[in-house]
């Protein structure tokens, strides 16, 4: 699940805030018991980040490659991006509802005010998100290849292979380009490719946000994974042919 999925996640889960859990379930190893009785004060995204706030403590939840969830709210069905497969990781019962994660990695945070730790500034869901100081960020990785600088969550919090993928498609950027190499001075449009390649961003995410409901439709917001664009357009220079084949597949 990326930053998008996330975001609406949290969205969908906010009839949960001001409530209490009932009861708590679940194969994590972690002392998951402790969350039982306890008030959920808020429930928030960042980057690829779903947090639950109690009082004095909070629960961070990250879904890895494949994890999931699913929840009834208020009766409502609502999942999440991928098939539910084997036991769930944590159970949690409310008065108004149960939320169930399989297959992500779940831990506590000892802060009344996790939010507070979290840098809005890098994630490219937030309304705070500052596309000047990636760049900043993404230049001090001179020999870094762009495809892996844009999965970096410290400068692109949220972003997974669909939104990497995305990007360096529209951009016409080999993913294995090097960072030093698209910012030469003396590259013809220099300016505007590398702007290209950062300033996409939050549109891709916006479009992937928006093609979350309803479900199955997402694919039609992106060029990357439709098989008309992929035909029609020529892959980056420098890219092989496997490099298409890598952007229509699932992301974590």
């Amino acid at each position: 699940m990326e930053g998008p999925s996330l975001y609406l996640a949290a969205e969908q889960l906010q009839p949960f805030a001001g409530r209490y859990i009932r009861h708590v379930a679940g194969n994590s190893k972690i002392g998951i018991e402790r969350m039982a009785g306890q008030k959920v004060t808020a429930i928030f995204a960042w980057g690829k980040h779903l947090v639950f706030q109690m009082e004095t403590f909070a629960l961070r939840v990250h879904f890895m490659l494949w994890g999931t969830f699913a929840a009834t709210v208020k009766g409502r069905s609502v999942t999440g991006d991928y098939r539910r497969s084997g036991p769930p990781r944590l159970v949690l019962n409310f008065p108004n509802g149960d939320i169930t994660i399989w297959a992500a990695s779940v831990r506590f945070v000892e802060d009344a005010d996790a939010k507070a730790a979290y840098d809005f500034a890098a994630s490219i869901m937030a309304d705070e998100w500052n596309a000047r100081a990636a760049l900043a960020k993404v230049r001090t990785f001179s020999r870094a290849e762009i495809a892996d600088v844009l999965l970096d969550q410290a400068i692109f919090a949220g972003v997974g292979n669909i939104i990497k993928n995305e990007v360096l498609f529209r951009t016409r950027v080999s993913p294995f380009a090097r960072v030093r190499d698209i910012f030469k001075p003396q590259a013809e449009g220099h300016r505007r490719r590398r702007t290209h390649v950062l300033f996409p961003l939050p549109r891709a995410a916006a479009n992937l946000r928006a093609a979350e409901e309803p479900r199955g439709v997402w694919q039609e917001h992106l060029s990357a994974v439709r098989r008309r664009d992929r035909t029609a357009r020529p892959r980056p220079a420098g890219a092989p042919k496997l490099f298409l084949r890598e952007m229509s597949g699932r992301a974590d």
